[in-house]
């Protein structure tokens, strides 16, 4: 079901030019080429999230969009451009949506809000605030319970070393009904910020909601880009911007509820939709 590139196909043939070029030092990797493929996968997968949970509150007869909710608030790590952008009809108050910071390196504890436009970047983020927490401890006293209903973790938890601690606090500040959408690296460079301790599959995640969740969490799907070695090599290698379209690198996107296996030997990143019940 999940086939690699077989070694006459062009994939695989891209591929090795890649690892033979670089090991020759004959291309150089340039700045804006880095994260490409990883960048277009995680906003299709956000889009796809944003949809299915409109037509789950749909379903369930629940209002499509929290716009009569003066209250509702999202928030998302470092900054707010997907929870702006991709799930800007289920987080209408733009103003008011959290930025999560990790102050676990810090003393900086506290929040803060983004106040003067000319000195926040960008403008648009003037009147947001900023929680600096760390994730894996109690911050009642900052950050009330319940009050997302949608939490973006995007590329963080491999950053975290007690998962178990960040997946109760998650759950902690979670709605209920709420949402918490992670994407999280399998292959991936190190990129320590101030660490980097996991990579994840799609067992990591099942396990971890079931066993740490408290009965409250449950996985609706993890989905994979299964688009093979030469793709994985390329973005691992830093080439895939110009080796690769935008179409190659969205080919063979999976989505599957929570009883079957979505793992692929070669994808990035494992995504997955988790809802507090």
């Amino acid at each position: 079901m999940w086939e690699a590139a077989h070694p006459g196909s062009y994939k695989h043939s891209v591929a090795t030019s890649l690892i033979e070029s670089t090991a020759s030092s004959s291309i150089t990797v340039k700045q804006h080429e880095l994260w490409v493929v990883e960048r277009h996968q995680i906003n299709h997968f956000m889009l796809r999230a944003s949809s299915l949970i409109t037509q789950q509150q749909q379903q369930q007869q629940q209002q499509p969009t929290p716009n009569a909710n003066e209250n509702t608030l999202c928030a998302e790590w470092d900054d707010t451009h997907l929870i702006d952008g991709a799930f800007s009809s289920l987080c209408p108050n733009h103003d008011k949506n959290n930025i999560i910071i990790y102050s676990g390196v810090s003393n900086k504890r506290g929040v803060y809000k983004l106040v003067d436009p000319e000195f926040v970047d960008p403008p648009s983020y003037a009147g947001k605030l900023e929680v600096h927490v760390d994730i894996t401890e109690n911050n009642s006293d900052l950050i009330p319970s319940s009050i997302y209903s949608v939490i973006i973790a995007n590329q963080v938890l491999e950053h975290i070393f007690d998962l178990q601690a960040a997946l109760v606090e998650l759950t902690w500040v979670l709605a209920p009904n709420g949402y918490l959408i992670i994407s999280v690296p399998f292959f991936a460079p190190n990129h320590a910020a101030p660490n980097d301790f996991w990579r994840f599959t799609p067992q990591t995640i099942r396990r971890a909601v079931s066993e740490w969740g408290n009965g409250e969490l449950a996985l609706i799907e993890t989905c994979v880009f299964d688009s093979g070695v030469a793709l994985t090599a390329g973005a691992m290698l830093g080439l895939d911007g110009a080796f690769f379209t935008k179409e190659e690198m969205l080919a063979d996107f999976r989505c599957v509820p929570p009883e079957y296996d979505t793992f692929s030997e070669y994808t990035l990143n494992i995504h997955a939709i988790i809802k507090r019940i």
